[in-house]
């Protein structure tokens, strides 16, 4: 006999104005036995949605890739350059001072540079073009005689005491660094790619899971009353399926088993025999235990049954339903499309309906599909509630405007100094350090976002592990205070620590708890006017440590306040959109402390600043 989740080969059924579908062909069974087939699943999510996001994933992180490596190997060839001349400079005063000495004094005097692993030779050329000095590092001392990165030249002029042209220094340096760099920032963004596509698989794998079950009943109850098949059994569903496949093969055996009573006593017509099925108490209880809405209607479009979870989404008792029509249910754009489904006897497009105009109403999805009678008189109505879904794809359609919202305006900005330096008429000194400045600091903007968006990634998937140890906070505040100074000092804020006078290490992340310090201190002096004041304090009692931001800044009004640790949530007055942020940092802190056991509170008040306020265990490593 054919277990569950076995399948057979697929045959094409004919005619009857269906479109084909897969059947399977019954295999030999003992007597009394039914087969048990099972119709193949459809997708439950459509791949491509899955790919389409992963490409804008990858092609947004290797876009950052490549501006941030063209900016480094710029940066780092203009820094081996300026080092180069000035150690040229240098090396030509040296032979000035002391020109007086034999080759052997000097080659003992330049022995010393060969400590520095770039310099190779050093040559000193008369105006006669000879060559009058020559040094170079012993090939002991050189660990890399061939440079994989090259060679830079550089020259300096060399003059008599006396002030007259004496010739040139010729120096040689490997260019190893550039290479190095490059390498290194190569391997992080290649490490990045990497963990946010395998995080996104995990989200994706198991959403698709949870969708399976319900997507295996639609396609099989439409097998069933399109006649691909007539044997309930064979529509049962895989164990594997889990508790939602349970449910339904439960209702299949009770439905098996009230067939078989009603045929062993008598043989009821047709429509006799469909009232039966529908008011059996045990079938009725079977169908209050489905996770979706099951409505019939007869052939005016009105309600003849409806399960629990049916009459629980249309807001009423099922008693009071039967008999109600179906366009008196829905508003007219939402019963449309159902009622021409009845009366042309055809499948119905699925409809989503939301119960209410409530932003927390729900979002029920709605089909029309004929059922095993000939006529419009056995039609179903099925409900399943798919706010979850829907929330999810408008999580994604907002984090993906975000996120290309981010990312455009410093590429924009980047892209526009760029040209500015490549056109050939220019040659302001000053406008020239003003476009690099630009855009190596929306290069760092870049960075910092694509970090920010890949730390919260991590933590809400639930990917990032704690490396838990010992935590100094007096030290750690510390450290966070001192790297924050030079930007209040900017502002001319008042940044000042207050810490006891011992307080105990805890168990935690290092790394993870500065951003949060970092990112709760930097806030802080981001939205305090100038003049104003921060203060950051640490206290504990008998088993937590709190750390206190507070502000004289602009503050948070009520409303705000409720969603201001949503990502990407920023307030919509002009004083905040003002300042630079991507709405990133307080989401990042949020996940942080809850993955410490801890908990983050904030009170405030406009024009009055803000106080934030961490609560933090001891040794939430051992926290249940």
């Amino acid at each position: 006999m054919t277990t569950r989740g076995e399948t057979d080969p697929q045959r094409t059924l004919p005619g009857d104005g269906c479109a084909e579908m897969a059947q399977h062909e019954p295999r030999a069974e003992p007597p009394g036995d039914a087969p048990r087939r099972q119709v193949r699943l459809r997708h439950a999510i459509p791949e491509t949605y899955g790919v389409a996001i992963a490409v804008v994933l990858v092609a947004s992180l290797l876009g950052v890739t490549w501006v941030a490596g063209s900016m480094l190997r710029e940066r780092v060839a203009q820094a081996e350059r300026e080092f180069a001349a000035a150690m040229a400079r240098s090396i030509a005063a040296c032979l000035t001072a002391e020109r007086d000495y034999d080759d052997d004094a000097l080659q003992g005097a330049f022995g010393r540079l060969a400590t520095d692993s770039r310099l190779r030779s050093i040559r000193w050329i008369g105006l006669d073009g000879k060559e009058r000095f020559r040094w170079a590092k012993p090939a002991a001392q050189s660990a890399d005689p061939e440079p994989s990165g090259g060679v830079l030249t550089e020259t300096a002029e060399l003059r008599a005491p006396d002030g007259r042209p004496d010739g040139v220094v010729a120096i040689e340096l490997n260019r190893d660094t550039l290479r190095a760099q490059h390498t290194i920032l190569l391997g992080s963004c290649a490490a990045a790619i990497i963990v946010s596509l395998l995080g996104y698989l995990l989200i994706y794998r198991r959403l698709r899971r949870h969708a399976q079950p319900l997507a295996a009943i639609q396609n099989n109850l439409e097998s069933y009353v399109h006649g691909t098949e007539r044997e309930l059994v064979a529509l049962s569903l895989s164990d594997s399926l889990g508790q939602i496949a349970d449910c339904w093969n439960s209702f299949l055996d009770e439905m098996v088993q009230l067939r078989n009573q009603a045929g062993s006593h008598t043989a009821p017509s047709a429509d006799g025999d469909a009232i039966t099925r529908f008011e059996v108490k045990g079938l009725r209880s079977a169908l209050d235990r489905l996770p979706v809405g099951v409505v019939r209607v007869d052939a005016e479009c009105c309600v003849k049954y409806v399960n629990s979870v049916g009459a629980r989404l249309l807001g009423h008792e099922a008693d009071d339903l039967i008999g109600k029509y179906i366009g008196d249910l829905f508003d007219e754009d939402i019963a449309r499309p159902l009622l021409l489904a009845h009366q042309n006897n055809t499948k119905s497009r699925a409809v989503d309906w939301r119960t209410s105009e409530e932003p927390e109403a729900a979002t029920v999805r709605l089909q029309m599909l004929p059922g095993s009678g000939s006529g419009r008189d056995d039609y179903l109505l099925f409900m399943q509630d798919v706010t979850h879904d829907v929330q999810a794809d408008r999580a994604r359609d907002e984090f993906l405007y975000h996120i290309t919202h981010e990312l455009r305006t410093p590429l924009t900005n980047i892209q526009a100094y760029a040209e500015t330096l490549t056109r050939p008429d220019f040659d302001d000194e000053q406008t020239r350090k003003e476009s690099y400045n630009v855009i190596i600091s929306e290069t760092r903007r870049l960075s910092h976002l694509v970090e920010d968006v890949l730390s919260l990634s991590q933590l809400e998937v639930g990917s990032l592990r704690i490396q838990w140890g010992d935590v100094d906070l007096i030290r750690l505040l510390r450290s966070m205070v001192q790297d924050n100074l030079g930007a209040a000092d900017n502002k001319q804020i008042e940044l000042t620590l207050k810490l006891p006078p011992k307080a105990p290490q805890i168990r935690g992340d290092k790394h993870r708890l500065a951003v949060l310090l970092n990112n709760l201190i930097g806030n802080a002096i981001k939205y305090t006017p100038e003049g104003g004041r921060v203060d950051v304090a640490l206290s504990t009692d008998d088993s937590h440590v709190f750390v206190t931001v507070h502000d004289t800044g602009i503050g948070i009004s009520p409303e705000d306040q409720e969603r201001i640790f949503e990502k990407f949530y920023r307030v919509s007055s002009e004083e905040v959109q003002s300042i630079v942020g991507t709405g990133l940092g307080l989401a990042i802190a949020r996940e942080i402390v809850r993955l410490h056991g801890g908990d983050i509170t904030l009170q405030s008040e406009p024009g009055a600043g803000s106080t934030f306020t961490v609560k933090l265990p001891f040794n939430a490593e051992k926290l249940p």
